[in-house]
């Protein structure tokens, strides 16, 4: 499983105003609706830092397939590198 630095659903929380002002703007939608949209969906998206949610994806995917190996892998854009992370 990889996981990317500068990922759009790390600190999507943050983003909410910036959310509800583009779906107003871009997608005709009113404040209300992408207000309640964003309240909605955004906690279902959000995934905090990203080397931890690859860390927990890794673990939760390895306890429920304990017959495939899920490995936590991140990319970093900085230096275009793949790294395995071990904990």
């Amino acid at each position: 499983m990889i996981a990317h630095d500068n990922c759009g659903m790390s600190g999507l929380i943050d983003r909410r105003a910036g959310f509800i002002k583009g779906m107003a703007r871009n997608a005709g939608w009113t404040e209300k609706r992408a207000s309640e949209y964003f309240a909605a969906y955004a906690p279902l998206f959000e995934i905090g830092d990203e080397v931890e949610f690859v860390l927990a994806e890794a673990r939760r995917l390895n306890h429920k397939y304990p017959k495939v190996k899920v490995l936590p892998l991140f990319y970093k854009l900085e230096d275009n590198r793949l790294y395995l992370i071990g904990r």
